[in-house]
C-alpha cells in the first residue's frame, strides 16, 4: 500500500510550471488582474497590480506584476489543496491513482467472496476517472499476474512487458452463447442453434488475430504485467 507523509515540494514546483494565465485591465482604471489556471482548466491563483497616475499605466507592466502575485497566491493554494489531500486520502493527487488501485485490489484481497468484484473495481476506476480525472490505466508494468487478473475481469486488457510480439495483449471474454460453426459440438441449443461458452482467455496475437490462451508457469509469476489502453 503506498504510504506518503508529505507534499513535495518539486512536485508543486512542477504545477506552478504548469500553470496558464488570463489577463485584463478593468475598464478604464489602471487595474489590471490575473487569474491562474492548472492545465485541467481550475482556477487555483489571482493577482492585481495598479499605479497612483494613469499617465503612467502600462498594460504590460500590470500583466508581468499581476502575474507575479498571481503565481505566489497560486503557490499557496496548490500547496493547501494538496495538503488537504493527503490528509483526507493519504496521497497527493500525482499518487492518488496508484492509491486507489491498491485500493481495488486490497478490497479484493479481503473480499474473495465477492463473485462480482470485477464491476466492483471497473465501477471504482470508472468513478476515479470521470469524477478525478484519474488515468487509472496509467499503473505501470509492475503489476503480479493475480492482480492483473482483477483487471482484466473488470474488462480491461492487460499485457507483460517481457512478451516480444508487438501489440499483444490478453482479455477475458464472458460466458455467452455463440454459433455453432461446425456442428461438431452436440450441445446446440434451441436459440438459433448457438452452444454455450464458458469464460475464457483471449489472446490478442503479434500476427494480428485472436486465439484462445492460457497463461504458461512464466506469465503467472511473471510481475510485469501492465494494463493496456
Amino acid at each position: 500500500m503506498l504510504k506518503q507523509d508529505k507534499v513535495e515540494k518539486s512536485f508543486v514546483d512542477a504545477l506552478v510550471a504548469s500553470l496558464t494565465f488570463q489577463f485584463a485591465r478593468i475598464g478604464d482604471t489602471t487595474t489590471t488582474v490575473c487569474e491562474a489556471f492548472l492545465p485541467n482548466g481550475f482556477s487555483v491563483g489571482s493577482g492585481k497590480s495598479a499605479c497612483v497616475n494613469p499617465a503612467n499605466y502600462n498594460y504590460a507592466d500590470g500583466c508581468k506584476y499581476a502575474q507575479e502575485r498571481a503565481v505566489a497566491d497560486a503557490a499557496n493554494t496548490i500547496w493547501m489543496l494538496e495538503g488537504y489531500l493527503l490528509k483526507v486520502t493519504g496521497a497527493t493527487s500525482d499518487k492518488l491513482p496508484e492509491l486507489v488501485k491498491d485500493w481495488m485490489l486490497d478490497y479484493y484481497n479481503k473480499h474473495p467472496d465477492v463473485r462480482d468484484h470485477g464491476s466492483i473495481v471497473k465501477a471504482v476506476a470508472d468513478a476515479g476517472s470521470a469524477t478525478l480525472g484519474l488515468d487509472l490505466s496509467s499503473t505501470g508494468s509492475d503489476m503480479n499476474f493475480g492482480q492483473a487478473i482483477v483487471y482484466a475481469k473488470a474488462g480491461y486488457k492487460v499485457a507483460r512487458a517481457g512478451w516480444n510480439g508487438a501489440g499483444m495483449f490478453a482479455y477475458i471474454v464472458p460466458a455467452a452463447n455463440y454459433s455453432d460453426v461446425t456442428g461438431k459440438s452436440g450441445l446446440a441449443n434451441e436459440e438459433g442453434g448457438k452452444v454455450p461458452y464458458r469464460t475464457y482467455w483471449a489472446l490478442k496475437t503479434a500476427q494480428n488475430d485472436i486465439a484462445t490462451w492460457a497463461p504458461s508457469g512464466s506469465d503467472s509469476l511473471a510481475e510485469d504485467w501492465c494494463i493496456v489502453n
